[in-house]
């Protein structure tokens, strides 16, 4: 695929992932959720146009916080349904401490 193969092609992606965040708000979804998966999506887009190979490592990490922070995102907005009874509640908490230190180690990792 050509370079301007390529860009048109991430462009498209980037329509596509506008789209599908607006029709997942609309329908109610979480608005934190909505535009944390943008990001992560743009940077995983943006990943494979960096050749210097710090600066890819380095989005790299990004995009890894940004999973975790989905993560912890999702959580959020199930606690805030009410989803499950006090046992669901317990294990959700447990979930969320261990993506704040995934959070935490990858932050570390870059000092």
């Amino acid at each position: 695929m050509s370079s301007g193969e390529t860009l048109t092609a991430i462009k498209q992606e980037m329509i596509n992932a506008w789209s599908e965040a607006k029709e997942y708000l609309e329908s109610g979804g979480d608005v934190t959720y909505a535009f944390l998966n943008l990001a992560r999506r743009d940077i995983g887009l943006a990943i494979d146009l960096i050749e210097d190979g710090y600066c890819r490592k380095q989005i790299s990490s990004e995009k890894k916080l940004l999973d975790h922070a989905l993560n912890l995102a999702m959580m959020a907005y199930e606690w805030s349904l009410g989803v499950g009874g006090r046992r669901y509640r317990v294990k959700l908490a447990l979930k969320a401490v261990r993506e704040a230190l995934a959070i935490l180690l990858l932050q570390l990792r870059k000092l």
